[in-house]
């Protein structure tokens, strides 16, 4: 087991890595705490072994004086030392009238207000603070400290989401040798990974209620990335148990008829369906033996695939089968943006999305090729670009 790491000023520190999109996110809170603070200077610091970063600064003030990437040594009197010392709420109004932090660094900044709380991980260790300070005595009320635990639980709930996954990502390494572990890792993972999400929503709904109408619309806007972006955390993780099963679940076979399978399909994009206005024809299909389920899914992401991918037109799609020889080719055609030649394999492999553009997990294709495969079956696409694309997959006449 590794060595706890420990700062010069006694407590345990968080190595959790911090990835660039949820830097963005906190980017977008700490702007969106300044404004509602109506503060210069909002921050999420970062402690280390003797030194203190500042991890993420608001860019919403010129007159904020903390740049974002900077250091400062521990045990200098900074104000975000006793947070982190005590792991309590710190409530500064003036500092000025308090000699117990005439050498307090922040204070040379002008900065004589303040006001923070810590950020921990899962496990009790400090990341950081989270902070607000001031040019001028400032009083935050208890609907301000009753805000700022909302945005610290939202922070926190980033840490515990990442330092899960990091974590069971090195634990799936090790299960990876047994199917069976590894579909009972997934259900694990999806459940502790998803709880923490409906935190950050439930701050995100409290804040808009508490303080919606103080909000100006960038702010508005600001509190509907955090939201936005918290659901496409809950889609990814629930596309990565989708995956992780897809290849490995045993499978229910039965005498399956393809029209049946594709109604399913179309119900549960039937939103999707309306908002794009998309135009849906099918021939007459075949009935097979098959996983009814798996193959739903099947049509239901190549589908939604045809629908994301769209070009400027409503999408236009049709869904056919042929028999050729021993077995039964579905083809699912479409008048989108069209695959360049060299994509046409990428685009089955795991967490490959070519149109940068288009928001996804780019699972989709690639829970598609396990579940043909695991029908002894096999998937591949024709396209050019802008002229549309038509994905095929085969599946064997013969019992599965």
């Amino acid at each position: 087991m590794d060595k706890p790491r420990k700062s010069v000023i006694g407590v345990e520190i968080s190595d959790v890595f911090i990835p660039p999109d949820t830097i963005q996110k906190w980017q977008r809170t700490v702007d969106l705490m300044a404004r509602v603070f109506a503060v210069p200077a909002a921050l999420i610091m970062r402690v280390h072994e003797d030194q203190i970063e500042v991890f993420i600064s608001c860019k919403t003030d010129e007159e904020n004086p903390y740049c974002q990437g900077e250091f400062a040594k521990l045990n200098s009197g900074l104000y975000c030392e006793t947070v982190i010392k005590t792991q309590q709420l710190l409530l500064v109004p003036d500092a000025r009238k308090d000699p117990a932090w005439d050498s307090n660094p922040d204070i040379a900044l002008n900065m004589v207000s303040y006001f923070g709380m810590p950020i921990l991980d899962s496990r009790g260790k400090v990341f950081g603070t989270i902070c607000a300070l001031d040019s001028k005595e400032h009083d935050y009320s208890q609907l301000y400290q009753a805000l700022l635990r909302q945005f610290k639980e939202i922070i926190e709930s980033d840490i515990v989401i990442l330092s899960e996954l990091t974590e069971k990502v090195r634990l799936l390494a090790e299960l990876c040798r047994s199917n069976q572990d590894l579909e009972d890792f997934a259900h694990v993972a999806s459940h502790d990974l998803r709880a923490p999400l409906s935190s950050i929503l439930s701050s995100a709904e409290l804040l808009n209620c508490e303080c919606g109408e103080k909000l100006d619309e960038s702010a508005k806007e600001f509190l509907r990335i955090i939201v936005d972006a918290t659901r496409r955390m809950d889609r990814l993780i629930h596309d990565i148990l989708i995956y992780s099963q897809a290849g490995h679940t045993k499978l229910s076979l039965s005498d399956v008829d393809f029209n049946c399978v594709l109604g399913v399909a179309l119900e549960n994009l039937k939103s999707a369906i309306e908002e794009s206005q998309a135009i849906i024809t099918a021939d007459s299909l075949p009935s097979l033996e098959a996983d009814s389920r798996s193959m739903s899914q099947l049509f239901q992401n190549l589908i939604l695939n045809a629908i994301i991918y769209r070009g400027s037109e409503p999408p236009r799609i049709h869904v056919s089968a042929a028999r050729s020889g021993e077995e039964w080719i579905f083809s699912v055609q479409d008048n989108g943006i069209g695959i360049t030649t060299e994509d046409q394999t990428k685009i089955f492999e795991s967490f490959v999305r070519v149109a940068k553009h288009v928001s996804g997990s780019g699972l989709g294709l690639a829970i598609c090729k396990r579940s043909i495969e695991q029908h002894h079956g096999r998937i591949w696409v024709e396209s050019s670009p802008g002229k549309g694309a038509v994905f095929r997959f085969a599946i064997p006449c013969h019992r599965v």
